[in-house]
């Protein structure tokens, strides 16, 4: 009898303690979800979904490097999607602006009560410009529509695999494949590989052109020369789409002749 009254004393103690005590404290957590595609594309809108335990606010980052030439990085780029917004939300609606860059990681930032960071998670997502929104094709496509950002991608399975600093032509004239000039000149449509050489020497201009790649008469894509390396990204050549060495000599072991080549550009 005296045990049997014993036991009672001590569970309630132990249950008036339990009573008292503070509940435990939630691991802080937050777990990114979505968007559940793989590939997200500029100018589309996307819900970014999260769940959270123990967080008080969220902030959400796109963060990635920069598409650079291939000795000269150029950095990372960091953009604020939203900022310390109510976790308990779950979802933000984010329409996608350009980025530089063929894959980036979104971010989630979970912060507590005091505003300190005290949790994150991310997802990487494959990127793709506008222009190739609605491209399915695998081949080269060359954006020489915005003269401070002038871009040579390639496509396949449906997954912008490479992005180049380009040069199109410094005059930043465009021409159909009806039209043609003397004068130097860019041709915006659709065109195919049809000739490549490791080096092909230019009568014309009386110049190299490394791992070149014909594809519309006299127009190439070809490597330009080591001193023509910071002018690539902007106009700069007398009518061939032009790229550093290196990111040449690779785009011209992966591209058979018949590759499907666009060139996209400002029509007058």
């Amino acid at each position: 009898m005296g045990q049997t009254r014993r036991l009672m004393v001590v569970t309630a103690v132990v249950a008036v303690f339990v009573a008292l005590s503070p509940a435990v404290a939630q691991t802080p957590q937050v777990a990114l979800l979505g968007p559940s595609v793989n590939q997200l594309a500029e100018g589309r809108v996307y819900d970014i979904e999260w769940t959270s335990q123990g967080i008080e606010t969220v902030t959400l980052e796109a963060e990635g490097n920069l598409t650079s030439l291939p000795d000269s990085p150029r950095g990372m780029f960091n953009v604020t999607i939203a900022e310390k917004i109510p976790a308990d939300q779950n979802k933000f609606r984010w329409r996608v602006p350009f980025i530089d860059s063929t894959r980036f990681v979104l971010k989630t930032k979970g912060y507590d009560s005091r505003g300190q960071l005290v949790a994150q998670d991310v997802k990487l997502y494959h990127y793709r410009v506008e222009i190739l929104r609605t491209r399915t094709a695998d081949g080269i496509y060359v954006d020489l529509r915005n003269p401070a950002r002038q871009r040579l991608y390639r496509l396949k399975n449906n997954i912008v695999t490479h992005a180049y600093l380009t040069s199109g032509s410094r005059s930043g004239t465009f021409y159909t494949k009806s039209q043609d000039s003397a004068q130097p000149h860019d041709h915006v449509g659709v065109f195919r590989v049809t000739q490549k050489y490791p080096l092909y020497w230019s009568r014309e201009y009386s110049v190299w052109m490394t791992h070149a790649m014909r594809f519309w008469k006299g127009h190439f894509i070809h490597g330009t020369y080591p001193s023509e390396y910071s002018k690539l990204g902007t106009p700069a050549s007398s009518g061939c789409v032009r790229l550093h060495r290196t990111d040449a000599r690779e785009l011209f072991e992966i591209s058979p002749i018949g590759t499907r080549v666009e060139i996209f550009g400002n029509l007058s």
